[in-house]
């Protein structure tokens, strides 16, 4: 049995509830599942509190601020921009992509993306995508 396998088992044994991730995978409707967790979440969220969101906010590298001055980032786009040659056009990407675009066009885990609670996955593939090429 794999880790997962294992968690999953855990968390039906926990909740009484056999069969949840089939249910929740399964058997509601995407627009159910979404209100589901956006509910789940509001919930969680109101028992926060700032100390523990500073401590989280220190501790977790994908909520950080990148460390390159964004007055660089800039001045590189304007360069490479400059060099591309005509008939390339420059577009700037939607920060998100349909869930599945990874796992169902280019054959990568779908667990290597941030997914919200709305279908879509924070995600870019090749971690260099602020262009797009027609």
């Amino acid at each position: 049995m794999t880790k997962i396998e294992n968690i999953l088992g855990r968390i039906e044994l926990e909740t009484g509830v056999p069969g949840l991730l089939g249910i929740l995978a399964e058997k509601l409707a995407p627009a159910d599942l979404h209100s589901l967790l956006l509910e789940v979440f509001r919930l969680r969220a109101r028992r926060r509190d700032a100390g523990k969101l500073v401590g989280e906010y220190s501790a977790n590298r994908l909520v950080q601020p990148s460390p390159i001055d964004a007055r660089t980032i800039l001045r590189w786009d304007r360069i490479l921009i400059a060099l591309l040659p005509q008939g390339f056009l420059v577009l700037e990407l939607a920060p998100f992509c349909l869930l599945g675009s990874n796992s169902v066009i280019a054959a990568m885990s779908q667990n290597k993306t941030l997914v919200t609670t709305r279908s879509l996955a924070v995600s870019d593939a090749t971690m260099f995508s602020r262009w797009n090429v027609r």
